[in-house]
C-alpha cells in the first residue's frame, strides 16, 4: 500500500477506520521511539496520601528504547539514572502534602517524554504544639462492647488528680496514625507460627487508613528494625513477607526501640501493637523486669502513645502485658493458639479506627505522677484511655 496516497485522496469513512492501524504504525516510525515509549505513574494514585518514603511504580510501554529515567517532585528532581527505572523510593517527608509527581524519559533517540502528572492530597491536623496541651486517644465502648460513636465535646469530662481539666481541642474524625508494629519472630514461634504471624500482620496493615505510617521492628535477641514509617503498603507487605523464626526474646529492649522511633516523630496519634509469644529472656532477675516494664510504661504514657499488646501460649508474662496495656489506654488480648491471632489484630484495627482524640490543658505543676481520668455522660459507657503522666 502506498501510504502517501493517504494524506492527499478523500476516502469513505469506514476506508479511513480500516487503515487506522497502518497510520500509527506509520506516525510512530516518522516519531522515531517517542510514541513505544509511554509512561504512567501506577502508584500512588491521583488523590492518594503519601508521606515518608514511599515506592513510586512507574509503567513503561518500552523500556529497551530508554537510557534515562528521572522523577521531578513538585517541578524539582528527586531522581536521575541511567536506563529504565519502574519503581523509584522518594522521601516524601513525615507531614502529608499535596505533592505533584511527573516522570520523564530520555529515549535514545535523544527526545524527551513526560508521563501524566499525578497529584497527591494534603491531610493536616493542627495539634496544640505547647506541652501544656495533653493528647489523650480515648476508645469509648458501651456494656455490649462495642464503639460508641457520634460523640460530642460536651459528652466528655477529663479529670486529673480527681480534678477538672479544661478540653481544649476534640476531633473526631480519622486522623493520621503513626504506629509501630512491634512483632515476636524468635525461635519459638516455629514454622508454623511465623507463618501465622506473617499472615495475621499482612491483614492488619491493609486495614488500616491509607494516610496511617507503619514502622515494623522484630523481637530477636535484641530489637531489629525491618522497616520505617511509610503508609506504602508494597514496602510493608515485603517486609512482612520477610520475617523469620529465630533468636531470644528482647521484649522490653524492643519496646523501647519502637518508643524511641515514635519520639522522633511530629505529635499526633500515636500506637504501638506488639505481639509475643514468651518473656523476655535477655533480663533474666525478676527486679530488672519490673524496671524495666515501669520504664516502658511511664515512657508510652509521656509520648502519647497506646500500646496495644497481643500474646500467644502459655509462656507469656501475662501481667506484664496486660499492665502496659491498659496504663497506656490500650488493650491486652490472648490467643491460646496461633490460629486465632488474625482474628485478634482485626479487633485492634477496630478499636484504632474508632478513637476519639481529646486535647485537654493539665493544672498540675509539681513533679511526679499524675493520674487522668476520662468519663462520658452516657450510660454504662466504658472509656478506655492512658491512667496518668509523668512531669519532671
Amino acid at each position: 500500500m502506498n501510504l502517501s496516497r493517504v494524506s492527499y485522496h478523500r476516502l469513505p469513512a469506514m476506508r479511513w477506520i480500516h487503515l487506522l492501524p497502518w497510520a500509527l504504525v506509520w506516525a510512530a516510525a516518522v516519531s522515531g521511539s517517542s510514541l513505544l515509549a509511554q509512561v504512567r505513574i501506577l502508584d500512588p494514585l491521583e488523590g492518594a496520601y503519601v508521606s515518608d518514603r514511599y515506592e513510586v511504580v512507574l509503567e513503561i510501554a518500552e523500556p529497551s528504547v530508554v537510557t534515562r529515567t528521572q522523577l521531578l517532585l513538585n517541578e524539582e528532581p528527586v531522581f536521575d539514572k541511567e536506563g529504565a527505572h519502574t519503581a523509584v523510593v522518594v522521601d516524601f517527608g513525615e507531614t502529608i502534602e499535596q505533592h505533584h509527581i511527573v516522570a520523564r524519559l530520555v529515549l535514545q533517540s535523544g527526545e524527551t517524554v513526560a508521563s501524566p502528572a499525578v497529584v497527591t492530597k494534603a491531610l493536616r491536623v493542627d495539634f496544640e504544639t505547647t506541652a501544656r496541651v495533653l493528647l489523650l486517644s480515648a476508645l469509648v465502648k458501651n456494656g455490649r462492647g462495642s464503639p460508641i460513636l457520634g460523640l460530642e465535646r460536651k459528652d466528655f469530662r477529663v479529670f486529673e488528680d480527681g480534678n477538672p481539666v479544661e478540653i481544649r481541642s476534640f476531633f473526631t474524625e480519622r486522623l493520621p496514625l503513626d504506629l509501630v508494629l512491634v512483632l515476636d519472630t524468635s525461635s519459638s514461634l516455629g514454622q508454623e507460627g511465623i507463618t501465622t504471624v506473617r499472615k495475621a500482620a499482612h491483614s492488619f496493615v491493609q486495614n488500616l487508613a491509607d494516610s496511617d505510617r507503619v514502622a515494623i521492628f522484630e523481637i530477636k535477641n535484641e530489637p531489629i528494625k525491618v522497616l520505617g514509617f511509610t503508609n506504602d503498603r508494597k514496602q510493608m507487605t515485603a517486609s512482612i513477607g520477610g520475617l523469620n523464626s529465630k533468636g531470644q526474646t528482647a521484649l522490653f529492649d524492643s519496646l523501647g526501640a519502637a518508643l524511641n522511633d515514635l519520639e522522633g516523630r511530629k505529635r499526633g496519634r500515636r500506637a504501638i501493637v506488639m505481639f509475643t509469644d514468651g518473656r523476655d529472656s535477655i533480663y533474666e532477675l525478676a527486679r530488672n523486669k519490673a524496671y524495666q516494664m515501669r520504664v516502658a510504661i511511664e515512657r508510652a504514657q509521656n509520648a502519647e502513645t497506646v500500646v496495644y499488646t497481643i500474646g500467644l501460649g502459655k509462656k507469656i508474662n501475662r501481667g506484664a502485658l496486660e499492665t502496659i496495656a491498659a496504663d497506656t489506654g490500650g488493650r491486652f488480648l490472648y490467643a491460646d493458639r496461633a490460629l486465632r491471632l488474625p482474628k485478634l489484630f482485626q479487633e485492634v484495627v477496630l478499636d484504632l479506627k474508632h478513637q476519639y482524640v481529646l486535647g485537654v490543658v493539665p493544672k498540675a505543676t509539681n513533679t511526679g505522677y499524675h493520674a487522668l481520668k476520662v468519663e462520658v455522660r452516657k450510660r454504662r459507657a466504658r472509656v478506655v484511655t492512658r491512667k496518668g503522666y509523668t512531669l519532671k
